[in-house]
């Protein structure tokens, strides 16, 4: 990738995010229970520890800065795969225990020991809709296996119909729906189940409230993974 293109895609970045800063986000849930071992056969791709610095050369840096990316390498529980396709790579996700960082919303969650989130799944433009992220979601589930987990959670934004398409087929169940409503002088979190709009919760104040809602959603929601308690 040539420099030019580099400095337009980080300033294309900064400002996306620049302007997430000041509008509504929102994340849709979604829960594996139990979790089982997936088939990983996905022609030309090999899943790999990504290496640091392989990362840093990514097209496309995701939600996280190159910073961060340094940063979250550092931590205990932030676990790192990648699949490439002969020397490229072609996307990556995160497989996170202890603490699950949802930075989207401001606000972290604890994780019990058999629970694992899997995030950030990203791939190369020129490879979506070739089975790249369904062998990277494939990936997360075993490396929660090799973990000790039994279960997982995973996120996405509404308007991510592929993400969404790929969880279906996989078997993730949607159970909750959390969203950050714009900064003002309060700031809000709208809750809600799955599926019921009309168990809507509003809750003025930062996170804390907001993950206690999502705590009792995992505990009540239902069968499968929302069924059981996520601190």
């Amino acid at each position: 990738m040539k420099i030019w293109q580099r400095v337009a895609g980080a300033l294309r970045w900064r400002y996306a995010r620049a302007r997430n800063s000041f509008s509504r986000r929102e994340l849709l849930f979604f829960g594996k229970d139990p979790l089982t071992p997936p088939s990983l056969a996905q022609p030309g791709v090999e899943e790999i520890a990504l290496p640091r610095s392989m990362l840093l050369r990514f097209p496309e840096p995701g939600w996280l800065s190159a910073a961060e990316i340094r940063h979250w390498l550092g931590r205990p529980g932030k676990h790192l795969l990648g699949l490439m396709q002969g020397d490229r790579v072609t996307g990556y996700c995160w497989v996170e225990q202890q603490v699950a960082d949802l930075d989207f919303l401001e606000m972290m969650l604890v994780l019990p020991p058999d629970l694992v989130y899997v995030s950030k799944v990203l791939v190369t433009p020129e490879q979506r809709g070739n089975g790249v992220g369904t062998a990277l979601l494939r990936a997360g589930v075993v490396k929660g296996l090799q973990l000790g987990a039994t279960r997982a959670l995973i996120a996405c934004v509404p308007e991510n119909d592929r993400m969404r398409s790929i969880l279906a087929r996989e078997g993730w169940e949607p159970f909750a729906h959390l969203a950050l409503e714009p900064p003002g002088f309060l700031r809000r979190y709208r809750f809600s189940f799955a599926g019921s709009p009309a168990r809507s919760r509003v809750v003025h104040g930062r996170a804390p409230a907001a993950r206690a809602l999502l705590s009792a959603a995992a505990s009540s929601a239902g069968a499968g993974a929302a069924g059981r308690r996520v601190h």
